[in-house]
């Protein structure tokens, strides 16, 4: 039998316009995807999957809409560069 561990995730509900993306004070999330070959890929360190964590149970507990999106840029940074990925929140029926 595994360890048990548990999480306790508190934020503000900014929905149903703005969601918020919660950062280290260090700032060493690393985040990376794309295509390559015939797959996509999505890597990330640690830091970098628990602030995806975060971001998907803020759109899945809050309230926002179908359709409601946001663009990343890889390691959370600017979204005008070369890589950027639309995480989007679709209907059940999709």
């Amino acid at each position: 039998m595994g360890n048990l561990r548990t999480f306790q995730f508190d934020f503000v509900d900014e929905s149903p316009k703005k969601v918020t993306f919660e950062y280290s004070a260090a700032d060493d999330e690393v985040l990376r995807f794309g295509f390559e070959g015939s797959e996509y890929y999505l890597n990330a360190n640690k830091a970098g999957f628990l602030a995806l964590a975060k971001l998907f149970l803020k759109m899945s507990l809050s309230e926002y809409p179908t359709g409601f999106h946001t663009h990343l840029g890889e390691d959370f940074g600017d979204t005008n560069g070369l890589k950027c990925i639309s995480i989007a929140l679709i209907d059940d029926q999709v």
